[in-house]
């Protein structure tokens, strides 16, 4: 008997019929399921719930559960004949909300109310860059923004930053970074946010960006010392590997223009 009914009426006639049956049967706390009074639950919005309702004066063969929405807002409710209610709350679903579980065993049963309070996860409603993919090289800077609400009363967002899973440095609880990826990064990398209430409920939003390379001009890491050179004379050589270092790790190319002194 597993039954999706609605409103506080058909929880009424469900008693109306109940008491019908009586007129034929008697009904007594040895022959009625008593449902186990837990009647209260947290739920977090798109996390799904589960809970094994239990008899505690008898054995739970031939007894059928069923329940009704007093509160006609929840959609997405089930429960099984073994008594295990499952829902898996939306973002229209927040705040408290009543629903009659039943426990029936032939013409008698038990009706408990419970219920549910659903809290709201962070909503990301700002969001730059707006492109989940996008390109950049190492010496540009990129501007990251979000804006996150909580429809729960008296919440406040926390805001964490990481590069490739791991912290970003001095971005804790900014809700803006400002990243410049510089010449150790290349290729693609990810950058993510999240954005957590106080329960320690939370959202993510991730950017896959492609860097690429910037040349970047040779560096003179040694200076090259002044010599004389006569003519029609030997003069030693200078390898100017050994004074020149491409920061990409390429290799150099040289040439030479001969000037005429002044």
């Amino acid at each position: 008997m597993n039954k999706k009914t609605s409103g506080l009426g058909v929880v009424i006639l469900l008693f109306l019929l109940l008491e019908l049956a009586l007129s034929y049967a008697a009904c007594t706390s040895a022959n009625t399921p008593e449902i186990k009074a837990v009647n209260y639950f947290e739920l977090a919005e798109g996390e799904l719930f589960e809970h094994d309702f239990s008899i505690t004066n008898m054995d739970e063969k031939d007894v059928s559960y069923a329940y009704a929405l007093i509160d006609d807002k929840l959609r997405g409710v089930s429960i099984s004949d073994n008594g295990i209610l499952r829902f898996m709350p939306s973002d229209d679903a927040i705040g408290v909300f009543r629903i009659a579980v039943i426990a029936v065993k032939n013409e008698c049963a038990d009706t408990l109310i419970i219920s549910l309070r659903i809290f709201d996860k962070p909503n990301i409603v700002v969001l730059v860059p707006v492109n989940s993919s996008f390109q950049t090289n190492q010496t540009t800077t990129t501007i990251f923004r979000v804006r996150a609400e909580d429809k729960d009363a008296n919440d406040s967002i926390l805001y964490e930053w990481f590069l490739d899973s791991k912290p970003i440095n001095d971005s804790f609880n900014m809700s803006s970074i400002s990243f410049k990826p510089g010449f150790g990064l290349a290729g693609v990398h990810k950058i993510s946010v999240r954005v957590s209430d106080l329960r320690n409920l939370s959202r993510e939003k991730t950017w896959n960006v492609q860097i690429s390379r910037v040349n970047r001009a040779p560096a003179l890491i040694y200076p090259i010392p002044n010599f004389l050179v006569f003519k029609n004379t030997v003069t030693g050589a200078y390898n100017l590997n050994d004074y020149f270092q491409d920061p990409d790790g390429g290799e150099l190319n040289f040439s030479y223009r001969q000037v005429i002194p002044q």
